[in-house]
């Protein structure tokens, strides 16, 4: 059946809607319903998955909102606290905030099922670990003074995703793998790579609480008020090379002349940090017991549209951004870490489309040609 078949793919590969805050809601309703009232063999396997859903997103949570790469994501992405599985965080430890998250939560109300034991635990751990789901290579930093997480862009091991069958004929067409493969190909992908065309695949964050939150984007529209997907924050018209490494995450965007949508921005609530300063290209943030510093390499211009305070605009085709963060354990006041990041002396050279740092971070934007991306 196509059940046992979509078991049998999401037992081996993960979830393609990785880590959404939206669909594994979706996804944790349908199960709960197969663990209840499917035969035993069915309902165990179902039963492990649940579970593995619900590590995965405790995982991701920080100070008591899921901040996570996703694998489909929509305008929630700016307020953390908000999004729709935080009804299931919230059922786990009662002091996280709650959304109502489409009244899916009231299917747990009459299962059987019960949270794995310590997930409680889990969101408070600090956790540095590499993931994968789907086609997706997720990378998780979680301090007690940061959040800062990705998706590789490409994968390192990007040989090591699983076959798209699209163009296959005959008894393929009626399988699980055959859907799988065509939703890839318009709107589904988990195959990250530098230069494919996305849709509302969230890429990375950084973040010092629920609401001090940074990350940027490719915009699919010039305004909020747009219904376009992707979409103004949620989404990438063009994805990014993107790499992580301990205390640091880089992106590199080329955009092609043939796209409409001519800059990139950055979610920033200013508002929301407790000291925001600027040296040089340098953006420092402070909150709480958290540093991070923000560099672009070209001149970020503040921007408001339906909100107020929260966009900075990277205009042109060819940028890089660096994201850094740090804790008060380390260096005491802002100025003291804002001197330590600028020694780090990033660079951007659109020639070879390379970020590099004096501390021997590397990037290098090569553009991934992917026909199985589109349907053609």
């Amino acid at each position: 059946s196509r059940l046992l078949q979509w078991l049998d793919d999401t037992e081996e590969y993960g979830f393609e809607e990785f880590l959404s805050t939206v669909y594994m809601c979706v996804t944790f309703a349908a199960l709960l319903n197969v663990i209840d009232f499917a035969e035993k063999e069915i309902s165990d396997r179902a039963r492990a998955l649940e579970d593995h859903l619900v590590d995965e997103l405790c995982t991701q949570t920080f100070k008591g909102s899921i901040i996570a790469p996703m694998g489909r994501v929509y305008r929630e992405v700016i307020y953390p606290f908000c999004q729709g599985a935080q009804s299931l965080i919230n059922r786990i430890d009662p002091e996280a905030p709650w959304a109502y998250g489409e009244g899916w939560l009231g299917f747990l109300s009459g299962s059987t099922y019960r949270f794995p034991q310590g997930m409680k635990e889990r969101m408070k751990q600090d956790i540095s670990c590499r993931c994968t789901s789907g086609n997706a290579a997720i990378v998780l930093e979680k301090t007690q003074d940061y959040c800062l997480t990705s998706v590789e862009s490409p994968r390192a091991d990007r040989d090591a995703r699983w076959e798209n069958i699209r163009s296959g004929q005959g008894e393929k067409v009626h399988t699980h793998a055959f859907t799988k493969s065509l939703n890839e190909c318009f709107h589904g992908t988990s195959a990250f790579g530098p230069g494919i065309y996305g849709y509302q695949q969230h890429m990375w964050y950084g973040a010092l609480s629920p609401e001090a939150v940074i990350f940027a984007n490719h915009p699919g529209a010039t305004s909020e008020q747009s219904d376009m997907r992707p979409g103004y924050w949620y989404g990438n018209g063009v994805m990014p090379a993107v790499k992580q490494v301990p205390g640091k995450v880089g992106a590199v965007y080329r955009i092609p002349e043939s796209h409409p949508i001519h800059f990139t921005h950055i979610y920033c609530p200013r508002d929301r940090f407790d000291r925001v300063l600027k040296a040089g290209n340098w953006l420092l943030l402070k909150k709480d017991t958290g540093y991070m510093g923000l560099w672009c390499s070209t001149e970020l211009t503040p921007f408001d549209d339906t909100i107020f305070h929260c966009e900075l605009r990277a205009y042109g085709d060819d940028m890089a951004y660096l994201c850094v963060c740090g804790s008060t354990e380390k260096w005491n006041t802002l100025e003291e870490f804002g001197n330590w990041v600028q020694s780090l002396k990033p660079s951007y050279c659109r020639e070879t489309g390379t970020l590099k740092t004096e501390d021997g971070f590397e990037l290098h934007y090569q553009a991934v040609q992917d026909d199985t991306q589109y349907l053609l």
